[in-house]
């Protein structure tokens, strides 16, 4: 078994659209997830919060 942490990565709610953001979109998320490149503020989650509101993380309860 791998030492890493399970992490989840949503990737929801696209719509008719999706099908073509859907490949621009997984390869922003592999990069994020496996080169620590920053997502962009457009699709970047944190853009909903500001500073004084708690972040979220969305990993598995592992």
């Amino acid at each position: 078994m791998s030492s890493r942490k399970a992490e989840s990565y949503p990737s929801n709610g696209m719509g008719a659209r999706g099908t073509l953001l859907a490949p621009s979109m997984a390869m922003l998320l592999f990069e994020h997830i496996e080169n620590k490149h920053p997502l962009p503020s457009e699709v970047n989650l944190q853009r909903f919060w500001n500073e004084k509101q708690v972040s979220f993380q969305f990993n598995s309860s592992d």
